[in-house]
């Protein structure tokens, strides 16, 4: 706070549990909360935040551009390519994120659609509600054994690879900056991009929303990797060339994709 005036702090997508965990903290700042996403829709009323706290809104020049007082945006996420850094930049808005986001609870959900595409659960499930007991073209694969690559380590990825490690996973990965000495300590191989996508029976993918990787898997790459391959997305959906990975799944190219973004 600054002297008797609080600090004026604009909270959107505030679901309860989001309202419980900063009541929580004993801060003292002049809190607003919107249930909502912000949009050019619903500004009215917000001019006067100096802080926005959010999620998921994308944060253009468009809805920026009314908040003349705005010094901070902390987004509770880790990605920030839903927001405009450069008007941020010219506005001198400062942006911060959390780096180690839902670490683990990304891993976990990460190998969760990998059992749910290794077993079949949800083909299972709908025949078993149609009382339908057959086994028959939803027999499972085993995890042992086979080669994950892990495309991009950051906390996420690093997680993703210890767990692949407890399923007696072969690990392989990329890393546009690899860390040796824990690649070393976890007995994961480093590799060349395509390179690891051409090992691995299954691909997961742990690297943010840029330009650089916009596209990464796209029709060229899903054609040099193994029939079958599993495809986990649990980063961004730009990543993945949409259009070309429906058609690599309807060629059977890719057996399955698990899929938490688009």
């Amino acid at each position: 706070t600054r002297g008797l005036s609080p600090v004026k702090v604009y909270v959107f997508e505030s679901e309860p549990w989001v309202k419980d965990a900063w009541r929580q903290t004993g801060t003292q700042l002049d809190s607003r909360w919107y249930q909502g996403l912000l949009t050019p829709n619903n500004l009215e009323g917000c001019e006067e935040a100096e802080i926005i706290s959010s999620d998921v809104s994308v944060l253009d020049a468009v809805v920026l551009e009314p908040f003349k007082r705005l010094k901070l945006i902390a987004v509770r996420s880790t990605g920030v390519d839903h927001i405009d850094l450069a008007f941020c930049q010219s506005r001198s808005i400062t942006v911060c994120n959390v780096p180690a986001y839902a670490r683990s609870a990304v891993a976990e959900h990460a190998f969760a659609l990998l059992l749910a595409l290794s077993r079949h659960l949800c083909e299972a499930g709908q025949r078993t509600r149609r009382l339908n007991f057959s086994w028959a073209g939803i027999q499972g694969f085993e995890l042992s054994g086979k080669t994950v690559a892990v495309i991009g380590t950051g906390a996420i990825g690093r997680r993703v690879a210890a767990i692949a490690r407890g399923f007696d996973m072969i690990v392989v990965a990329y890393d546009n900056f690899p860390d040796a000495s824990w690649a070393a300590t976890n007995n994961v191989s480093y590799l060349p991009l395509d390179e690891a996508l051409c090992q691995a029976d299954v691909v997961s993918l742990h690297v943010p929303g840029t330009s650089e990787t916009r596209g990464l898997l796209n029709a060229e790459r899903l054609a040099s990797m193994k029939d079958g391959v599993v495809i986990v997305n649990t980063a961004r959906g730009d990543v993945v060339d949409s259009r070309a990975l429906l058609e690599a799944l309807a060629s059977g190219k890719v057996a399955a994709a698990g899929l938490d973004v688009l």
